[in-house]
């Protein structure tokens, strides 16, 4: 017994310290029996990030029923919304869309909190955005950023922010829109964020610029999000788009695959572009990110080449602009 709870302390250490390799070989030595609510949404988050995604959905289920027993109706939506989006990522539509369904009505009754605004995020903002209604969208963003705002939640008024930029982009509003894109990305650059939600807007924020082929913008955003995925442990599966646009140093091999396109590989089972994960313990947000290499295949369209670009296929999943010098006009010959 005292070696399991020596096991359990170094756990909750390491997971604190953003140790998740081994916070979860110590939670693993604990059996799941002894763990609290909150141990085994830790562990469960642990998990996902190296890439366990059946622990990660089991432990996330008995973190839900444990929150459940404990009458904390806020923490199990919380671990429900994790449950949804995981599974609709794996492309359950039932369970997805039944896990999500399961933590509206949780929180039916409940004072506002943040995971109401990420609920609004997940049913409001994105499907408008997959429905071509940016307008609808824009409300929704503002909602979550004005709740944000009002909680004093960082992560929810940069979420908003990312949000409402995207939906003026779609609407054609793109000055204004990768205006909004920048200012919720200062709030990343300043490390107010969960890394979850940093890695999430880097990824929207690539994306949006990659769409009106604006080449300088992205190539910035994408040195930026190497920079930060940097600091991370090898072990951590997951990626950004950062991590297939071709821009960046650890993109650009020559021939073969790139180490980018192999982390692309490695995160498809985990979270698809535009998804936001929803928060645990109803204050903090889980720390996980999505990849643009998750997206379901969409039909080829025709866009013209920007000036001073060319189309590169970067690994088997992305694609983009890469900026590369124009060969000099060859002089005429003489007659």
């Amino acid at each position: 017994m005292d070696e399991h709870m020596h096991s359990l302390t170094q756990a909750r250490e390491a997971y604190a310290a953003r140790d998740w390799a081994t916070a979860a070989l110590r939670f693993d030595a604990v059996p799941t029996g002894q763990l609290a609510a909150d141990d085994l949404a830790d562990y469960a988050d642990a998990v996902w990030w190296l890439g366990r995604i059946e622990d990660n959905l089991r432990l996330s289920a008995a973190a839900c029923d444990a929150f459940l027993a404990d009458s904390r109706p806020v923490e199990a939506a919380g671990a429900a919304l994790v449950l949804g989006v995981l599974h609709l990522a794996r492309g359950d539509e039932p369970q997805g869309m039944g896990w999500i369904g399961r933590a509206g009505h949780l929180l039916e009754g409940v004072p506002v909190c943040p995971v109401h605004g990420l609920l609004l995020h997940l049913t409001g903002v994105e499907p408008s955005l997959q429905a071509g209604q940016p307008a609808a969208a824009v409300d929704a963003a503002r909602q979550v950023r004005d709740l944000g705002r009002r909680l004093g939640q960082p992560d929810l008024v940069a979420i908003g922010l990312n949000g409402e930029g995207r939906a003026l982009i779609r609407s054609g509003h793109v000055i204004d829109g990768l205006r909004l894109l920048d200012e919720a990305m200062i709030a990343v650059l300043d490390g107010e964020l969960a890394p979850f939600v940093s890695g999430t807007l880097y990824c929207h924020t690539i994306t949006a610029c990659h769409e009106v082929v604006d080449v300088r913008r992205m190539a910035r955003w994408t040195d930026l999000a190497e920079r930060w995925l940097a600091t991370f442990p090898a072990a951590v599966a997951f990626g950004v788009c950062a991590r297939c646009t071709g821009l960046s140093s650890t993109s650009s091999t020559a021939g073969g695959t790139t180490p980018s396109a192999q982390r692309c590989r490695s995160c498809r089972t985990s979270m698809p572009t535009g998804s936001t994960m929803p928060p645990r313990h109803g204050t903090s947000w889980p720390r996980r990110a999505g990849c643009a290499a998750t997206r379901a295949p969409q039909a080829p369209t025709t866009r013209r080449t920007p000036v001073g670009a060319t189309r590169s296929r970067v690994g088997p999943c992305c694609s983009s602009w890469v900026a590369t010098p124009r060969e000099p006009r060859r002089p005429c010959a003489p007659p």
